[in-house]
């Protein structure tokens, strides 16, 4: 309490009934660090203004475990108590919070075979700020993907939601058994691969930071070896909390290689709390090989006369933080915020902004138009203050890796920069070999339910190692994810392995069927070759609709004569809806129970025969010739069916026939009457 005693040499008053953690942190902070006034003045002392703590906010991490081949392992996701900004924040009052332990929609795990579902009740006094769920994780020697199930908050008192829900993965650590019929196919002997870190320490100060992970196998790898690298796997620190959560990632060992790297960036968040150094689990997994993880350190560089320093001034945020190249001129926002847990100023704080200094890799007069400097005001009692400037990049034609512009300012106890980024109007050119998708099958009927598809990535070319990232339902899709068809997860990349010029992987889709009359649709399967731009090929598969209505046929003319001779009837089948690619009707022509002429007798036996719908259209048309039997019965006119088959999406629906009428030519006979005799005298009496 030192640093208030300065402030005055009354007798302290007597502390609040529950002091919270940020009444102690002001303690250890020196006067001239403090930007608001902490003092009420009353009749004959100076008292403390006891404001009362806002609730936390109560969040949850995303753990990772390997399954293990028997028996059971834990999975444990640790709960933390956090203020607005995600530095750590105990509750004044006793907070406690149910969850239940499901597989919520989208999580792959089942409750009972991969997992036990569980459910239970967190609570945290006045102090506490970690509490820890244990998962129990069911073991097993089964090849397959990776597993999800999720953490989800049913009930909460005093505390607000980071979040409804989080997802922990069961990571799978079998392997696919060799065939033991085979001498020919060796063992492997890759059989376990060790994570690096490079650096393996990076301190909460410093933002932005890249880490290069190093995957170093026991032996070289026979082929392209992916590592799937998993970020806050264990470890004190919390994502989202002590630093962004940062998305699974592949490391690839080449074939004929021991190592491979990759790189993520560790984005960190800067608090003023003295907690000391936090450690950041960093795990992997392949197929065949156990995987040795690591730890990353993040040290966090305060004590009390430092953190006072540090956190007194401001600090600058941009919104947007990036802009583009070809962008035109575009709106950034620039906020200076007192750095010290955002806590109103007394008076008004001015701070001189610059755009740009000597050593940034954007300059301005050729990556940008100069902007004039400006000033920031924090007024009082408030705890920040903005300003907005137009930046307009100066496009080229040239690829260009992103460039930073700093953002620095002067002003009261400092300030601290902020980095803006004109990225570049397209991805990294791609100059190798020309790689071309294919999908097989072509088309996938709504009716068809869930469908293994292989994607083949081939080129004429043998490689050296590349890999393809592929997008299912990408831009040009007709077909919507989620409403069409479920969205497609964890495709993984397609790998050439050296020398080679094709390879494959297969991923599921599972159409959404609907009583929707709407027509085929297509969905878009892309590529990028590493993060490069161009070099790959896409393809098309349709999704068939098989709500259409089907075909219906009509014929011209609709009647011929006996006597005509050899007749051309054209046949014309329509669609209510125009479809993706063509459709061919089998038809054919009579030989119905319907029908009153008979084929063979009343006109020669007509062979079957197609008419097909173009793609894109409604409509096609065919022709067949019929040559009545011109006979001399008299007969009713007749009639011929029209008749006809198609196959849609696997499955053969009938098609809408029709008829026509065949006239007789001959006329009926005329019939003559005559009496004998042909009169009678009225009293000759009965007469025959």
């Amino acid at each position: 309490m030192n640093a208030f005693r300065a402030l005055s040499p009354c007798t302290a008053p007597a502390a609040p009934a529950a002091p919270g953690r940020a009444f102690s942190r002001l303690a250890r902070l020196p006067a001239a660090a403090l930007a608001v006034p902490l003092l009420l003045l009353l009749p004959g002392s100076i008292a403390l203004a006891d404001e009362e703590d806002p609730d936390p906010y109560l969040g949850l991490n995303s753990p990772s475990v390997q399954e293990g081949d028997s028996g059971t392992t834990t999975l444990t996701f640790t709960a933390k108590l956090t203020d607005a900004d995600g530095r750590t924040q105990a509750g004044s009052k006793t907070i406690t919070a149910s969850y239940e332990v499901l597989s919520e929609d989208g999580d792959t795990a089942t409750a009972g075979t991969d997992y036990t579902a569980a459910s239970g009740t967190l609570t945290f006094q006045p102090g506490e700020t970690s509490k820890t769920i244990d998962v129990s994780v069911m073991g097993d020697t089964e090849v397959e993907d990776d597993e999800t199930l999720s953490v989800k908050w049913t009930r909460w008192e005093n505390v607000l939601l980071a979040h409804y829900s989080k997802s922990g993965t069961i990571l799978n650590d079998d392997e696919e058994a060799a065939d033991p019929g085979d001498p020919a196919d060796p063992a492997d002997p890759v059989t376990s691969i060790t994570l690096s870190l490079n650096p393996s320490s990076v301190s909460e100060r410093d933002d932005e930071t890249t880490v290069t992970v190093t995957a170093t196998a026991n032996a070289a790898v026979e082929s392209a070896t992916d590592v799937t690298v998993t970020v806050g796997s264990g470890g004190t620190a919390m994502p989202g909390t002590d630093y962004a959560v940062v998305t699974d990632f592949t490391v690839t060992i080449p074939g004929n290689a021991t190592t491979g790297s990759g790189t993520f960036t560790l984005k960190t968040a800067p608090d003023p709390e003295v907690e000391g150094d936090e450690t950041i689990g960093v795990s992997g997994a392949a197929r065949g090989a156990a995987v040795a993880g690591t730890t990353l350190t993040l040290t966090d560089g305060d004590n009390d006369e430092v953190s006072a320093q540090w956190w007194s001034g401001a600090k600058l945020r941009l919104y947007p933080s990036t802009v583009s190249e070809d962008g035109g001129k575009q709106k950034v926002t620039v906020e200076a915020k007192m750095s010290f847990w955002g806590k109103p100023v007394h008076s008004t704080f001015w701070y001189d902004v610059t755009v740009g200094k000597s050593g940034d890799s954007a300059m301005a007069g050729v990556d940008y138009v100069a902007v004039p400097n400006f000033r920031i005001a924090v007024r009082p009692t408030k705890s920040s203050g903005n300003t907005s400037f137009y930046l307009q990049p100066l496009g080229d034609n040239d690829w260009e890796d992103s460039e930073a512009i700093t953002l620095h300012a002067t002003g009261p106890h400092g300030a601290f920069p902020a980095t803006l980024t004109i990225t570049d109007e397209g991805d990294r050119p791609y100059t190798g070999p020309q790689v071309k998708l294919s999908v097989n099958p072509l088309i996938v009927s709504e009716a068809d339910g869930a469908t293994t598809v292989t994607v083949t990535a081939s080129s004429k070319a043998e490689s050296v190692h590349r890999r393809v990232k592929v997008s299912v339902g990408s831009t040009g899709s007709t077909a919507v994810k989620g409403t069409d068809y479920q969205l497609v997860q964890n495709f993984a990349d397609i790998h050439f392995p050296a020398n080679a010029t094709s390879a494959s992987r297969t991923f599921t889709l599972t159409p959404i069927q609907n009583t929707v009359e709407e027509g085929d649709k297509t969905i878009a399967v892309t590529g990028q070759i590493d993060d490069h731009d161009g070099g790959v090929t896409g393809t098309t598969l349709t999704l068939a609709d098989d709500d259409e209505v089907p075909l219906a046929l009509s014929v011209n003319p609709t009647s011929v004569t006996e006597d005509g001779g050899a007749q051309t009837v054209t046949v014309t089948a329509t669609a209510k809806t125009a479809f993706t690619y063509a459709r061919t009707t089998l038809v054919g022509v009579g030989n119905t129970k319907e029908d009153t002429a008979t084929p063979g007798t009343d006109y020669p036996l007509v062979p079957w025969f197609d008419v097909t719908v173009p793609a894109n259209a409604t409509t096609g048309t065919g022709t067949f010739i019929i040559t009545p039997t011109n006979d001399t019965l008299v007969e009713n006119t007749e009639t011929i069916s029209v008749n006809g088959t198609q196959k849609s999406g696997g499955d053969v629906v009938a098609v809408g026939g029709t008829s026509m009428t065949l006239t007789d030519d001959e006329a009926l006979p005329g019939v003559t009457l005559s009496a004998n005799p042909s009169s009678v005298d009225e009293g000759a009496g009965p007469t025959s």
